[in-house]
């Protein structure tokens, strides 16, 4: 029997790859191994394992050997078979696991046999005691993907910072992991976005979770633990990228958060306007100087990491920009609607009946011409034009928000006259015109949130938001067990709730941090989608432990 199977490895081995073929999205699996996996009483130096396809050979970075071996091994690849070959003497009476991260991958299509582990036991016995658990986004409670879930032996602080695990596995689709044929003992447990896959937490742009106590592995009960998942503050940031977008646009992005950003340039001697995302990595900047074609951006992040940059950007031919309609100042990204009416197609927007006129402008704008209006007529009728109050965003500059009181399931039409607006090109606007439709009130709808709260003494904010993931309405809550809250005139569609609890009662979310031992602050989602029809009242009761 022994023979025969060596001698299919040996015969697999000279086989050729096969190309082409129907496109398969299976990873590779295990045929079969020698000595078998889970074996006891391993005495020899080497490992072959027989795959049911071929598969990549590679430096196989990611494979490690728990418990540490003082020489790595030698991992080969060839066809479909893998060697290991030990270097260094083992350890009498010991279980070894060989974990091979995403090392393993089939050589056509490159799928992943991810979580794969060789284990056997130099002794009688396997190491038999095994945790699992989950692994969530701190700020969303959402499951997270492909983190490695460490476990380290309780010896040093922050051993993550410096050594590699001595178990790991990764996170699936759920955020679910489970690591078995663990040595029974205490252990750290660390949760990491591997951006590098070095298992070691420095990168910038890592992210990571702790368990806050020791676990410890001694008897038949598998520990089920949790971890949330976060983005350190001001971690140590570093210049990302810088590239020209259009004539007068350009975006910086670093790899981690900043708090400040300076930028110093030729471009902005007649001055430039900038805004960062939401993520506070990135930023757009705005300038007036659309002709020259390359120049260089000095740039202070947080007051102290400075930068120079030298770009190509992308200009206007000179002088012609005024006379040029493709850079004139236009209403862009609006939702449309097309209504047929027999052979006539009419377009119009569509506007919430209890909210602000939003129009999205092309560029920001830096100045306004004060005595001239905005109009807003009703479609075909002679009825007198109203004239509406407006005003702009403070972020971007090119949100205009517009309020006037208006009738459900009726057509407008917002003219914006010429030169009311100035934008950061320094040019005033031709005359623009915006059609749209107000909603119907039977397309809202009212909600009515019961909270039942555990412990009242708490601060919590209390977030809605709708089937697009956008938040609608915040609530903050305080010194009640019980509270009701209404939403009123809220448009029909499903809703879901998130609370935060808010921990340092500054009204917002607030990360962890690794090495102050602060745990991120808890976030629930509540997994039911309510749905609220028009002309409907809708209660919610909620409860929170």
């Amino acid at each position: 029997m022994t023979i025969m199977c060596a001698a299919l490895l040996v015969s697999c081995a000279t086989e050729s790859a096969p190309t082409g073929g129907k496109e398969d999205t299976e990873p590779p699996k295990v045929k079969v191994s020698n000595p078998p996996n889970k074996s006891t009483f391993f005495t020899g130096k080497k490992i072959e394992i027989q795959f049911n396809e071929f598969i990549q050979p590679g430096g196989f970075a990611q494979t490690l050997v728990s418990p540490p071996v003082a020489i790595k091994p030698d991992i080969r690849a060839n066809g479909r078979k893998l060697t290991v070959l030990f270097k260094s003497e083992l350890l009498p009476n010991t279980t070894y696991t060989i974990n091979f991260g995403d090392d393993i991958k089939d050589l056509n299509q490159g799928n992943v046999m991810s979580n794969f582990s060789y284990v056997f036991s130099t002794g009688a016995v396997l190491d038999s005691q095994k945790i699992e658990g989950n692994v969530r986004l701190a700020k969303d409670d959402m499951p997270a993907e492909g983190i490695v879930v460490a476990l380290f032996q309780a010896e040093n602080a922050f051993p993550i910072l410096t050594e590699k695990p001595r178990y790991f596995a990764k996170t699936n689709k759920q955020g679910a992991f489970q690591i078995e044929n663990i040595k029974p003992g205490k252990y750290e447990v660390f949760g990491l976005k591997d951006q590098n896959m070095n298992y070691l937490y420095d990168q910038p742009n890592e992210q990571i979770a702790y368990l806050d106590s020791l676990v410890e592995l001694n008897d038949s009960i598998t520990p089920s633990i949790a971890l949330q998942l976060f983005s350190e503050d001001n971690p140590k940031v570093k210049f990302g990228s810088a590239r020209s977008l259009e004539p007068g646009k350009m975006l910086i992005a670093y790899s981690a958060p900043f708090k400040t950003l300076k930028a110093d340039s030729r471009l902005f001697e007649n001055g430039n306007f900038s805004w960062n995302y939401a993520t506070n990595d990135t930023t757009i900047i705005w300038f007036s100087n659309t002709y020259t074609p390359k120049d260089s951006v000095f740039l202070t992040c947080n007051d102290t990491l400075k930068d120079t940059v030298r770009l190509s950007l992308k200009t206007i031919e000179k002088d012609s920009l005024w006379r040029l309609n493709k850079y004139s100042l236009n209403i862009e990204n609006q939702s449309i609607i097309r209504q047929k009416t027999t052979d006539i197609i009419k377009i119009y927007h569509p506007q919430e009946l209890y909210a602000a006129l939003k129009i999205n402008l092309s560029r920001p704008i830096v100045e306004i011409d004060k005595n001239k209006k905005l109009q807003i007529s009703v479609d075909s009728t002679d009825l007198p034009a109203i004239v509406p109050t407006f005003e702009f965003d403070t972020i971007t500059r090119q949100k205009l928000m517009i309020n006037f009181e208006r009738k459900e399931n009726t057509r407008y039409l917002l003219q914006i006259p010429d030169s009311i607006f100035k934008d950061v090109f320094g040019l005033w606007n031709k005359s623009l015109s915006y059609p749209f439709r107000t909603r119907m009130k039977s397309e809202y709808g009212n909600i009515k949130l019961n909270f039942d709260i555990a412990q009242p003494n708490k601060y919590y904010i209390i977030q809605l938001f709708n089937t697009s993931k956008e938040l609608v309405q915040e609530f903050y809550h305080h010194n009640t067990s019980k509270q009701t809250i209404d939403a009123p005139n809220m448009a029909a569609g499903d809703y879901t709730i998130r609370v935060i609890d808010d921990v340092n009662r500054d009204g917002e979310w607030t990360t962890g941090s690794l090495r102050e031992r602060r745990q991120p602050e808890r976030t629930i989602n509540f997994s039911n989608t309510y749905n609220l029809k028009g002309n409907w009242d809708l209660a919610i009761d909620v409860k929170i432990d």
